[in-house]
């Protein structure tokens, strides 16, 4: 793929995962605790409520709501306004208390802190990806038989905190492996100095080093390149060549 269609491709993905933002925010303050200082921007809890009351307007009336289902979504929206600003007033209180907190972090899910779960869920934040995803979208049926569009919502939610989590969890998994990469990259350079840098025998046996030495990235030269240069370097410190 040309780098041209990568980078706008890069760009659509990132797009798309911050629009998944939105709706996931309008949730994300019910199921968490000690969400990180910038994912609480005050311009992304203006954009997440506006959106929610705007569809509180079109969106219901597109649904075919009635006025109890707006005023139901108005409602929600309010709620999370009011806990929004108490989460963001309290990041902000640990954070000039010197508090260490992730200034992007997700929060702490109300499910981990019950420490309920089997291991298989608390590690690679399967609880975050998987597990909180899914309760959403249980209550989101339930609420869907008080009022439809407010479910609705609720549903949609869900699927976004779904693709938000997944996006940062493939994220760190990326820069997790690109230190890994780096750190076995650093290991067969240092090899390869090492390798060219001594001195080295005529007579000894010139052999290609293995796969298994070098996690699996193929290394060096072939071995008739690599004798070549050793019977240059013996031919250049010759004494004949010396004189």
């Amino acid at each position: 793929m040309p780098p041209n269609q990568q980078n706008q491709q890069a760009t659509n993905t990132n797009a798309f995962q911050e629009l998944c933002f939105f709706p996931a925010l309008t949730v994300m303050v019910f199921m968490r605790r000690r969400i990180g200082l910038r994912l609480l921007k005050p311009t992304r809890l203006i954009g997440a409520f506006v959106l929610l009351y705007l569809y509180s307007g079109f969106g219901v009336a597109l649904l075919g709501g009635t006025y109890k289902d707006m005023q139901a979504v108005q409602i929600f929206a309010l709620a999370f306004a009011l806990l929004a600003i108490a989460h963001y007033w309290r990041s902000w209180r640990e954070f000039n208390r010197g508090i260490r907190l992730h200034s992007y972090s997700s929060g702490i899910s109300h499910v981990e802190v019950q420490n309920r779960l089997p291991r298989f869920f608390k590690s690679h934040r399967r609880i975050y990806r998987i597990v909180d995803p899914f309760f959403c979208l249980i209550i989101s049926f339930y609420v869907m038989v008080l009022s439809h569009p407010l479910g609705l919502w609720i549903a949609v939610s869900s699927f976004s905190l779904r693709i938000f989590e997944q996006a940062r969890y493939e994220a760190a998994l990326t820069r997790d492996l690109d230190i890994v990469d780096s750190l076995t990259e650093g290991g067969i350079q240092q090899q390869t100095v090492e390798y060219f840098s001594g001195g080295q025998p005529q007579d000894r046996a010139l052999k290609q080093r293995a796969l298994e030495q070098n996690s699996g990235i193929p290394t060096g030269v072939a071995p008739d390149i690599e004798k070549q240069i050793a019977q240059r370097k013996t031919t250049a410190t010759s004494p004949e060549n010396l004189k």
